[in-house]
């Protein structure tokens, strides 16, 4: 919401009553122009989309925007995100729980008029899944990467000696930025990074730790030994710029994703990427990463080193990393969320307002 809501409010086709936010907590965009915040109790999701967003939603409403989950029921029309459909093709990544909550979602896609999906290989499995879902209603709206990634070689090496002075980074590193789960495959690379030869550089984990302890993790980081493994658990927002922009490598080697915005945000610093041969990520990063097998420890070793020692590569995947981050801007996001609203508005219930108005 972050990057995107500031996108739609300052769109032209910005709908002319402004912007309806529901949100369960205070939030930092509250001041932006354009944007009005209803602050309602805090919930479980199926509660919160289907219950309370319907009672305090504004009769001038025409389509609302819902994360993952679709209520049954709703005067408005409904346009629900799907960030990917993990769930479905890898199971075995999610607790019973989880499997349990994301088991509602499939059985309430179908009340959406519009489905969004973060990347084209989610619109396919989505298709693929659904196949009685018309294909026009299941439509790409592409993550964004913050301005604020985007550096200038000063201010490049600025942020990276302010993230490195923050968190005692001394010695050179390549870094994995994202939240600690299996599904980030965490353990193969700590494995392929201890295998890489490369006894000059540590390895910096950045991001928050996820579900239960990943005990293969725990055990990859021990055997490598003497603190070259750096766990900084998340990193401000402020900071993060300058922890891509300082490593010489940013690895991203997920089992199974549904886009993949950290390799997008390393690329905008200027730091070189290697990252998973999967079709989400092939999709994302294009020519610019350089891609190797998620399930094969020899050949994340091998990119690793390909990306770290040899210069030419480095400097080729800079000047393609930038190009292709370009390319992922919020106004674009927000422009296709925007097309999004207005056909759910028109496909909305009979019983639903007349012309499109506010969204979430």
């Amino acid at each position: 919401m972050r990057g995107l809501l500031p996108a739609l409010a300052a769109d032209p086709q910005a709908p002319r009553g402004g912007i309806v936010v529901f949100d369960r907590a205070d939030h930092e965009l509250r001041t932006l122009a354009g944007v009005r915040f209803r602050h309602l109790p805090s919930s479980p999701a199926p509660l919160f989309n289907g219950v309370e967003i319907q009672l305090a939603l504004p009769r001038s409403v025409g389509a609302v925007l819902y994360q993952s989950f679709t209520p049954p029921f709703s005067a408005a029309g409904r346009v629900v995100v799907i960030h990917d459909l993990i769930y479905l093709s890898r199971p075995d990544l999610f607790t019973r729980l989880e499997r349990a909550y994301f088991g509602l979602l499939p059985r309430l896609l179908s009340r959406a008029e519009i489905v969004a999906t973060v990347s084209e290989h989610v619109r396919t499995e989505v298709l693929d899944r659904f196949p009685k879902r018309d294909v026009e209603t299941v439509r790409v709206v592409p993550n964004g990467v913050d301005p604020r990634f985007f550096l200038t070689p000063d201010q490049r090496a600025f942020e990276a000696a302010r993230a490195k002075s923050r968190h005692g980074l001394d010695r050179p590193y390549v870094v994995a930025v994202g939240r600690r789960n299996p599904r980030k495959n965490l353990a193969r690379l700590v494995r392929a990074f201890a295998a890489a030869d490369l006894a000059d550089l540590d390895l910096v984990l950045a991001g928050p730790s996820d579900g239960p302890r990943d005990d293969a993790l725990e055990e990859s980081i021990a055997a490598v030994g003497a603190g070259r493994v750096r766990q900084l658990g998340e990193v401000p927002d402020d900071i993060l710029p300058g922890i891509y922009a300082g490593a010489q490598c940013a690895c991203y080697v997920s089992l199974a994703e549904g886009f993949g915005v950290p390799p997008l945000e390393a690329m905008a610093t200027g730091t070189p990427v290697l990252a998973s041969e999967i079709p989400p990520l092939r999709e994302v990063a294009a020519e610019a990463a350089v891609l190797v097998d998620p399930l094969d420890t020899d050949a994340i070793r091998e990119g690793l080193r390909s990306v770290v020692l040899d210069a030419g590569l480095r400097l080729s995947l800079v000047e393609r990393g930038h190009t292709r981050a370009s390319e992922f801007t919020w106004a674009r996001s927000a422009r296709a969320a925007l097309e999004c609203l207005q056909s759910a508005s028109d496909l909305r219930p009979r019983g639903g307002p007349k012309r499109p108005g506010r969204i979430r």
